[in-house]
């Protein structure tokens, strides 16, 4: 009798133990993004999303700012001057390819600072933020009234990601140079707005 339990204990644990050594995983690459809003405090610009009445993008003033990359980025300012109906639109949400979206629900005055993690993708590309006026959910993209397309030749490739802990990855600028769609304009003490 002894004999048969104490066999039975081993037995039991060696299938828990492999059992669960099935289950496990490998872990996705991760990245951690920082993007939005910044203030440059030498120059006292700070970077504010507005519309064109200077109006920060909050909830009363829905928009949504993405971060994304372009499968095919030789025509991009090209692409992004025609966008002015929604045929265009789709055809340049068709080459975007998102990483990250935000909208500016409880947020005031258009300056916001958002964090996400996306897995692994497009290492290496250079990324683009898109501002969609009227849409709160990037799965309505294609409803949106207008649309905003900007980079900045300070912004680093978008990196590998990390399994242990995310790479980091910032995209924060007080002032952006490289405008596709849209316009930027400063405004007093508050910096750059884009619309």
């Amino acid at each position: 009798m002894r004999l048969s339990v104490s066999f039975c204990v081993p037995l039991c644990l060696l299938f828990f133990t492999t059992s669960a050594l099935l289950h496990i995983e490998a872990a996705e690459p991760r990245v951690s993004l920082s993007f939005g809003s910044k203030r440059n405090y030498a120059t006292s610009y700070v970077s504010n999303f507005a519309n064109n009445e200077g109006i920060g993008f909050s909830s009363e003033n829905p928009r949504l700012l993405a971060v994304g990359y372009f499968k095919n980025e030789k025509n991009i300012p090209l692409l992004a001057n025609t966008v002015t109906d929604s045929f265009m639109l789709h055809v340049l949400l068709e080459n975007f390819q998102l990483l990250a979206y935000v909208n500016f629900n409880n947020r005031d005055g258009g300056y916001a600072v958002f964090s996400k993690k996306f897995q692994e993708k497009g290492v290496g590309k250079k990324p683009y933020l898109l501002l969609l006026d009227g849409v709160t959910n990037f799965d309505d993209a294609l409803n949106a009234k207008g649309v905003a397309l900007f980079s900045d030749s300070s912004f680093s490739n978008i990196p590998a990601g990390n399994t242990n802990s995310p790479t980091f990855y910032l995209l924060l600028s007080s002032s952006y140079d490289e405008i596709f769609q849209g316009k930027v304009e400063v405004v007093g003490c508050f910096g750059q707005v884009a619309e």
